[in-house]
């Protein structure tokens, strides 16, 4: 998808396997009776004609307000903060939403009655620095305003690998959740090794029918690559998510970050005792199968659940928001 992509912008920095920041500056002499939307919507159209995958794409004047638009744009659809309507953006979302602001932040902010932006909004910069740090409030104090000087970079290092699947109709049980989690664990850790990483945190997203948004993270002793490992840390978050609040879900994600290349992680020994679940074995199996994928397509091997999961008589309103390849941003 990325080459497609730069056909049709100036410049591409790839964030994760499904996300991508195009910088479009300057197009617009090139396409003067074309609106922001308008290109958006060529561009999608284009990608989705070229690779046959079908994307969600946010526009907006800062990095962090365009990936903000995207959660509004899927599935598949295209939406834009014109200049000058940032502010109003950013007060409709809840501080959840805002990239950065994780878990523990949250829960801080909403100990103090603070839940959405627009409740944040009026607080004095002082009064986050007296209770996050001069460094730590000061950047928050921007960040829920949408101020973000971070340009877009097709050299930048990739941070993380994430996947997120919005789906045409909530789902409210578990069992089909954890087997979308699956999918999703599976396709993330494929893509990290085969970029040759190990991944030391795992972080579910889970958004509730009432677009609630929770996320939760843990970190591991030792970096981790195989599916079963990332699966396994994943479905814990998942649970624990579920158990805290009980609601059908609209959007699942898994990402990976704390990103170590292989060659630098610790070896584990044939006997060594299992890392968060894996072992020396697991991630041969993991990447004998990325081998026979590669090969012979990426249904040749899947685990006996979602083959189980493929040929169940299934309702048809329980269609996902993807694709044949998915869902990407």
């Amino acid at each position: 998808m990325k080459e497609a992509l730069l056909d049709l912008a100036p410049v591409v920095q790839a964030a994760s396997v499904d996300e991508f920041y195009l910088d479009l500056t300057g197009t617009e002499r090139l396409f003067q009776r074309e609106t922001f939307s308008e290109t958006a919507w060529r561009i999608r159209e284009t990608v989705l004609e070229r690779t046959q995958i079908s994307v969600s794409l946010g526009g907006g004047t800062r990095r962090v307000i365009a990936k903000l638009a995207t959660n509004l744009a899927k599935p598949a659809g295209v939406h834009i903060v014109p200049p000058g309507e940032e502010e109003a953006f950013m007060r409709g979302l809840d501080l959840a939403d805002v990239p950065g602001i994780g878990p523990s932040l949250v829960a801080a902010l909403e100990k103090r009655g603070l839940v959405r932006v627009e409740d944040a909004y009026g607080v004095q910069i002082e009064w986050l620095q007296r209770w996050f740090g001069e460094t730590r409030g000061a950047w928050l104090y921007r960040r829920i305003r949408g101020v973000d000087s971070s340009e877009v970079d097709p050299r930048e290092r990739r941070k993380s690998i994430s996947s997120e699947r919005t789906f045409f109709e909530d789902i409210d049980d578990d069992q089909e959740l954890e087997r979308h989690l699956m999918r999703q664990a599976g396709s993330v850790a494929g893509t990290l090794r085969h970029k040759s990483f190990r991944a030391k945190t795992v972080t579910i997203k889970l958004r509730d029918h009432d677009f609630k948004t929770r996320q939760h993270s843990r970190s591991v002793p030792e970096p981790i690559e195989s599916d079963q490992a990332i699966y396994g840390v994943a479905k814990t978050l998942l649970r624990e998510l579920r158990k805290k609040r009980r609601a059908p879900a609209r959007l699942l994600g898994v990402g990976l970050s704390g990103l170590v290349p292989s060659n630098d992680a610790s070896q584990l020994g044939l006997f060594a005792e299992p890392v968060a679940g894996e072992t020396e074995r697991e991630r041969t199996v993991s990447r004998t199968v990325d081998e026979l994928r590669s090969r012979f397509g990426r249904e040749a091997v899947m685990p006996g659940r979602l083959v189980e999961d493929e040929h169940a008589p299934r309702a048809p309103k329980r269609e996902v928001g993807r694709t044949t390849k998915g869902e990407h941003k």
